[in-house]
This record gives C-alpha cells, structure tokens and sequence, in this order.
C-alpha cells in the first residue's frame, strides 16, 4: 500500500476491495480515505462484525469477518461508527452531515492482531450506512496479510 491510505469510492457502491498489511501481535491504523463525485447523504462507517456494546466499559468494538483474532476499534468506541463528515454542533458535539459531490473525508480505525496465530488473510469490510434507516450504500473489504510468515 504505497500510498498510506485505502480508497473507498462511494459511487461505486458494493463490493469494493483493498489490502492492508499488518505486522502480527501490534496494532496497525488503517487509513480510509472517502471520496464521491455524485454527494451522499450523512453516512457513518463501520465493520461488518460489529460486537454488541461491552458492559463492563460502554465501548464499540469490531472483529475481522473471518477472524476473532483482530480487534478494530474507532473513536474510543464511543460510536456506532465515525462520520464520514461531521460538524461541530454547539462547540461540544459533533453532527453527521452529508458529503456533497467532490468531497472527501479521512477516516481512521485501529487494527489490532491479539490472537496466537498469524492468518495468512483477515479480511475486514467496511460498510457506509445511513445511521437513521441502517441501509448500506457501499462496501469496501480489506484484505490484511502479515509482514512475515511463520514456518
């Protein structure tokens, strides 16, 4: 990933793909860039593989589609999923907003590798939803392959 970043175009709808590496047992910033020539309404981004709030400290936290052996997390896990565009509301909030045409927006999530194994691939996708209706309107999955591999 020569450029730092995943491109994620939301008009060009479902089934997008990337790749991530990933260094085995550290945590990794996956980087998602999002862009739309055609605007879109307020959208939140989020993991597929969301697990339930935990009780025990009140955070969101997500797993890789096919590995328990990844923990993604945002924002603190304070949210259901980040904005792609926010703005600020009574200077102590933030509100979700649209993204008009031509925009673009930078999205973080933190990729942690917490099990014994090291997965020749983990996918994660990243779903764009509207947070009223939960209606998705663009995938992206990302492909996560180590750095090394264990013999």
């Amino acid at each position: 990933m020569s450029t730092g970043f995943i491109e994620f175009d939301l008009d060009k709808g479902m089934g997008q793909a990337a790749m991530l590496v990933y260094r085995p047992w550290s945590v990794r910033t996956l980087k998602v860039r999002v862009t739309t020539q055609a605007g879109q309404p307020a959208l939140r981004l989020r993991p597929s593989r969301v697990r339930p709030r935990d009780e025990r400290d009140g955070r969101i936290r997500a797993e890789a589609d096919n590995s328990d052996d990844f923990v993604i997390s945002w924002g603190g896990g304070h949210e259901a999923g980040p904005c792609l565009k926010s703005v600020d509301k009574l200077k102590a909030f933030e509100e979700c907003v649209p993204l008009t045409s031509e925009d673009t927006s930078f999205i973080f999530f933190n990729v942690q590798h917490i099990g014994p194994d090291v997965p020749d691939d983990a996918q994660v996708t990243l779903l764009a939803y509207n947070e009223e209706s939960d209606e998705v309107t663009a995938s992206i999955t990302v492909r996560s392959r180590p750095i090394f591999r264990r013999k």
